[in-house]
Protein backbone atom coordinates (compact mmCIF):
# COMPACT_ATOMS: atom_id res chain seq x y z
CA UNK A 1 0.00 0.00 0.00
CA UNK A 2 2.84 2.46 0.82
CA UNK A 3 4.27 1.52 -2.53
CA UNK A 4 1.40 2.06 -4.34
CA UNK A 5 0.64 5.69 -2.31
CA UNK A 6 4.57 6.42 -3.35
CA UNK A 7 4.16 5.74 -6.94
CA UNK A 8 1.17 7.36 -7.06
CA UNK A 9 2.62 10.73 -5.68
CA UNK A 10 5.84 10.52 -8.10
CA UNK A 11 3.38 10.06 -10.90
CA UNK A 12 1.07 12.96 -9.91
CA UNK A 13 4.40 15.16 -9.79
CA UNK A 14 5.62 14.39 -12.95
CA UNK A 15 2.14 15.05 -14.61
CA UNK A 16 1.97 18.32 -12.44
CA UNK A 17 5.68 19.30 -14.00
CA UNK A 18 4.01 18.94 -17.54
CA UNK A 19 7.37 16.84 -18.41
CA UNK A 20 7.36 13.33 -20.18
CA UNK A 21 10.84 13.65 -21.14
CA UNK A 22 14.37 13.62 -19.16
CA UNK A 23 14.91 17.24 -20.67
CA UNK A 24 11.50 18.82 -19.65
CA UNK A 25 11.88 17.65 -16.15
CA UNK A 26 15.57 18.34 -15.57
CA UNK A 27 13.96 22.41 -15.98
CA UNK A 28 11.14 21.13 -13.73
CA UNK A 29 10.37 23.39 -10.68
CA UNK A 30 9.63 20.38 -8.12
CA UNK A 31 13.19 19.21 -6.91
CA UNK A 32 11.97 15.71 -6.70
CA UNK A 33 11.10 15.45 -10.17
CA UNK A 34 14.54 16.85 -11.55
CA UNK A 35 16.27 14.78 -9.39
CA UNK A 36 14.83 11.83 -10.83
CA UNK A 37 15.66 13.04 -13.96
CA UNK A 38 19.14 13.83 -13.77
CA UNK A 39 19.04 9.85 -12.66
CA UNK A 40 17.51 9.10 -15.80
CA UNK A 41 19.97 11.32 -17.82
CA UNK A 42 22.93 9.41 -16.16
CA UNK A 43 21.42 6.20 -16.98
CA UNK A 44 20.45 6.41 -20.39
CA UNK A 45 22.54 6.02 -23.62
CA UNK A 46 25.28 8.22 -25.17
CA UNK A 47 22.24 9.20 -27.73
CA UNK A 48 19.96 10.77 -25.18
CA UNK A 49 22.30 12.26 -23.15
CA UNK A 50 23.76 14.58 -26.39
CA UNK A 51 19.96 15.20 -27.21
CA UNK A 52 19.60 16.41 -22.95
CA UNK A 53 22.39 18.87 -23.43
CA UNK A 54 21.53 20.26 -26.77
CA UNK A 55 18.22 21.20 -25.11
CA UNK A 56 20.47 22.51 -21.86
CA UNK A 57 22.43 24.50 -24.15
CA UNK A 58 18.90 25.97 -25.76
CA UNK A 59 17.57 26.68 -22.62
CA UNK A 60 20.95 28.26 -20.61
CA UNK A 61 21.39 30.68 -23.73
CA UNK A 62 17.37 31.70 -23.60
CA UNK A 63 16.02 34.56 -20.74
CA UNK A 64 14.24 32.20 -18.29
CA UNK A 65 16.14 32.52 -15.13
CA UNK A 66 14.70 29.94 -13.26
CA UNK A 67 15.22 27.70 -15.87
CA UNK A 68 18.60 28.61 -16.41
CA UNK A 69 19.66 27.79 -13.23
CA UNK A 70 18.40 24.59 -13.56
CA UNK A 71 20.22 24.19 -16.89
CA UNK A 72 23.11 24.84 -15.54
CA UNK A 73 22.66 22.38 -12.41
CA UNK A 74 21.78 19.63 -15.39
CA UNK A 75 24.58 20.19 -17.08
CA UNK A 76 27.29 20.30 -14.14
CA UNK A 77 25.45 16.98 -12.88
CA UNK A 78 25.68 15.38 -16.44
CA UNK A 79 29.66 15.27 -16.24
CA UNK A 80 31.76 14.68 -19.13
CA UNK A 81 28.47 14.22 -21.32
CA UNK A 82 27.74 18.06 -20.77
CA UNK A 83 30.97 18.72 -23.17
CA UNK A 84 28.72 19.99 -25.91
CA UNK A 85 28.04 23.04 -24.23
CA UNK A 86 31.10 24.45 -22.86
CA UNK A 87 31.06 26.97 -24.85
CA UNK A 88 27.32 28.17 -23.36
CA UNK A 89 29.04 27.78 -19.50
CA UNK A 90 31.77 30.03 -20.71
CA UNK A 91 29.59 32.50 -21.68
CA UNK A 92 27.10 31.27 -18.26
CA UNK A 93 30.38 32.23 -16.00
CA UNK A 94 29.49 36.13 -16.53
CA UNK A 95 25.56 35.18 -16.05
CA UNK A 96 23.92 38.05 -13.81
CA UNK A 97 22.25 35.06 -11.72
CA UNK A 98 25.19 34.05 -9.57
CA UNK A 99 22.69 30.30 -9.46
CA UNK A 100 23.91 29.86 -13.28
CA UNK A 101 27.75 31.32 -12.80
CA UNK A 102 28.34 29.17 -9.52
CA UNK A 103 26.65 25.80 -11.70
CA UNK A 104 28.45 26.49 -15.05
CA UNK A 105 32.11 27.03 -12.56
CA UNK A 106 31.44 24.05 -11.12
CA UNK A 107 30.60 22.17 -13.92
CA UNK A 108 33.69 23.69 -15.67
CA UNK A 109 36.05 22.84 -13.28
CA UNK A 110 35.38 19.22 -13.69
CA UNK A 111 35.61 18.80 -17.46
CA UNK A 112 39.01 18.60 -18.60
CA UNK A 113 38.12 19.12 -22.11
CA UNK A 114 36.94 22.83 -21.14
CA UNK A 115 40.70 23.87 -20.50
CA UNK A 116 41.61 24.66 -24.74
CA UNK A 117 38.66 26.71 -24.91
CA UNK A 118 38.34 28.59 -21.41
CA UNK A 119 41.86 29.71 -21.95
CA UNK A 120 40.94 30.99 -25.47
CA UNK A 121 38.24 33.12 -23.29
CA UNK A 122 40.67 34.96 -21.26
CA UNK A 123 41.10 37.54 -24.31
CA UNK A 124 37.76 39.03 -22.82
CA UNK A 125 38.53 42.57 -21.56
CA UNK A 126 35.88 41.78 -18.47
CA UNK A 127 38.43 41.34 -15.79
CA UNK A 128 35.50 39.51 -13.31
CA UNK A 129 35.02 37.13 -16.43
CA UNK A 130 38.99 36.33 -16.56
CA UNK A 131 39.20 36.06 -12.71
CA UNK A 132 36.38 33.27 -13.06
CA UNK A 133 38.16 31.71 -15.81
CA UNK A 134 41.63 31.66 -14.08
CA UNK A 135 39.97 30.23 -11.23
CA UNK A 136 38.54 27.20 -13.06
CA UNK A 137 41.43 26.58 -15.01
CA UNK A 138 43.35 26.63 -11.74
CA UNK A 139 40.82 24.15 -10.27
CA UNK A 140 41.55 22.09 -13.34
CA UNK A 141 44.88 21.10 -12.20
CA UNK A 142 48.66 21.81 -14.02
CA UNK A 143 47.56 20.72 -17.59
CA UNK A 144 45.10 23.85 -17.95
CA UNK A 145 47.36 26.41 -16.40
CA UNK A 146 49.48 25.36 -18.88
CA UNK A 147 47.13 26.48 -21.20
CA UNK A 148 46.40 29.28 -19.90
CA UNK A 149 50.04 30.07 -20.20
CA UNK A 150 50.07 29.44 -23.52
CA UNK A 151 47.56 31.81 -23.96
CA UNK A 152 49.45 34.34 -22.85
CA UNK A 153 52.50 33.42 -24.97
CA UNK A 154 53.35 36.53 -27.06
CA UNK A 155 52.69 39.20 -24.39
CA UNK A 156 55.24 40.99 -22.79
CA UNK A 157 54.95 41.41 -18.76
CA UNK A 158 53.40 44.95 -19.38
CA UNK A 159 50.81 43.60 -21.35
CA UNK A 160 50.27 40.75 -19.26
CA UNK A 161 49.48 42.90 -15.67
CA UNK A 162 47.46 45.66 -17.69
CA UNK A 163 45.16 43.41 -20.24
CA UNK A 164 44.62 40.29 -18.04
CA UNK A 165 45.10 40.84 -14.16
CA UNK A 166 42.19 38.46 -13.18
CA UNK A 167 44.94 35.66 -14.32
CA UNK A 168 47.81 36.49 -12.60
CA UNK A 169 47.91 33.92 -9.92
CA UNK A 170 47.39 31.52 -12.92
CA UNK A 171 50.97 32.65 -14.64
CA UNK A 172 52.83 31.94 -11.17
CA UNK A 173 51.22 28.53 -11.01
CA UNK A 174 53.42 25.57 -11.43
CA UNK A 175 52.88 22.07 -11.44
CA UNK A 176 51.41 20.76 -8.14
CA UNK A 177 50.89 24.56 -7.19
CA UNK A 178 47.78 25.96 -6.06
CA UNK A 179 47.00 28.71 -8.22
CA UNK A 180 44.68 31.55 -7.23
CA UNK A 181 43.01 34.54 -9.15
CA UNK A 182 44.17 37.71 -8.65
CA UNK A 183 41.58 39.60 -5.99
CA UNK A 184 38.99 41.79 -7.79
CA UNK A 185 38.86 45.32 -6.56
CA UNK A 186 36.16 48.25 -7.36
Amino acid sequence: MKRILILTACAAALLLAGCSSAARRLLADDPLVRSEAIEEAARSDDRSKHKIVARMKKVLAGKATGKRAYAAAALEDLGPAAAGAIPEMISALDDRDPGVAASAERALKHLETAAPALAAALDTKDARLRARIASVLAAQGAPAVQDGRESLAGQDAGQQAAQRPGFSGVQRAGPGEAAQPAPLHG
